[in-house]
């Protein structure tokens, strides 16, 4: 049984989650992502420690007010 990051599921919980697929029919991938506030990066980043950051950072979609972060190589890291 794998343990849950309890600073992590926080982050998630107080932030706007959500699962997208990329052309379903070909690829049955379902992606999970965070909407953050550019001021919850830092609980972010301790969040999930430097696993995500070891290999040069992370793709990430700025918004106006938010940053929008894929979830996927977190969570299976």
């Amino acid at each position: 049984m794998k343990e849950v990051n309890a600073d992590l599921y926080h982050v998630l919980n107080e932030n706007e989650t959500g699962l997208y697929t990329q052309e379903f029919h070909k690829n049955k991938t379902v992606y999970a992502y965070v909407h953050l506030d550019f001021s919850d990066l830092e609980d972010f980043a301790e969040a999930v420690v430097t696993y995500p950051f070891e290999e040069g950072g992370m793709k990430v979609t700025m918004f106006e007010r938010t940053i929008c972060i894929d979830l996927n190589d977190i969570i299976e890291g």
